[in-house]
Order: C-alpha cells, then sequence, then structure tokens
C-alpha cells in the first residue's frame, strides 16, 4: 500500500485518475452525495449532475457568507428573527494539511496544499472580526485585506 501511495504521490496524473475512479466508484453515501449536488462550488464531476458557478471552494465560501448576511438583512427587514447558525471548532478546526515526502513519512509541510486552507481559516477568521464588531458593510477587497492583516499578526507574534 506504501509503495501505491508513493507512486500516486510522484504522479500527478495517477493521482488524479485514482481520485476520478474514487469518486465514480465509491461514494455511496446518498446524503453525502445529495450535499455535493446541491451545493454551488467544487469539482466532483462524477459525482455532480449539474454544473457549479465556482471550482474554488474559497469562492463559494464567498457568496455563502454574502448570502448568509443577505438572509439576516431580509428577516430584519420583514420583523423576523433571523435562523441563526454557529460554527464550532469542529466546522475549522482542522489542521493545515500535510503530506508523505518521498520516504514515506507522513508530516511534510506542503505549501501548494495547505495555502488554501491558510486562506480560508484567515477569511474566517476577519469575516468573524467584521460580524463581531457589527459592521456589515465590507466587500471582498476588505475582508481579504484583514485576512492578510491577522495573518501577518499571527506570524510575527
Amino acid at each position: 500500500m506504501a509503495e501505491f501511495l508513493k507512486e500516486l504521490d510522484a504522479n500527478d496524473g495517477k493521482y488524479k485518475d485514482f481520485f476520478d475512479w474514487k469518486s465514480a466508484h465509491r461514494i455511496s453515501n446518498q446524503f453525502l452525495v445529495s450535499h455535493m449536488e446541491a451545493r454551488d462550488w467544487g469539482h466532483f464531476s462524477a459525482v455532480q449532475k449539474n454544473p457549479k458557478k465556482f471550482h474554488s471552494h474559497m469562492a463559494g465560501f464567498d457568496c455563502f457568507i454574502c448570502r448568509k448576511i443577505h438572509d439576516i438583512q431580509k428577516a430584519h427587514a420583514r420583523n423576523k428573527s433571523p435562523v441563526s447558525h454557529s460554527a464550532t471548532i469542529d466546522h475549522y478546526g482542522c489542521p493545515a494539511p500535510k503530506r508523505f515526502n518521498a520516504s514515506g513519512h507522513f508530516g511534510v509541510y506542503d505549501k501548494w496544499w495547505a495555502e488554501p486552507w491558510f486562506y480560508s481559516k484567515y477569511l474566517a477568521k476577519a469575516f468573524r472580526k467584521y460580524y463581531d464588531n457589527n459592521q456589515h458593510s465590507f466587500n471582498h477587497e476588505d475582508l481579504t485585506a484583514l485576512a492578510r492583516k491577522l495573518r501577518k499578526e499571527d506570524e510575527n507574534g
């Protein structure tokens, strides 16, 4: 098994083929499949029947957040209570991704793979900061600028 995983790690084409096969033949959880079909982001063409608006989960996340903000504003305009959503550490607390090195040892930091994870982490923190400070008038540029600032602050201690 380790040799097979090393071979997949060394060959992007085989890696993609493996996951294409896995997606087409192994997802039997219909609840999962229905959620994958319903979302407007992702690239799971073996499972999803409808084309997605966004290939990037980050772009999909941005639109998800905006939809939730608009839902809250619409509820307030109708004098109704908005539906409450609360994220916990289970939603965003996974560790940064790592990979196997050429010797088969797990734990190698992979910047290419980890960058989207860090981007999403700090984007969520930036959104939370705006929300906690009751600042609802911000755009994508404001959000990403704050995310970069928060990341830099964390990196500098």
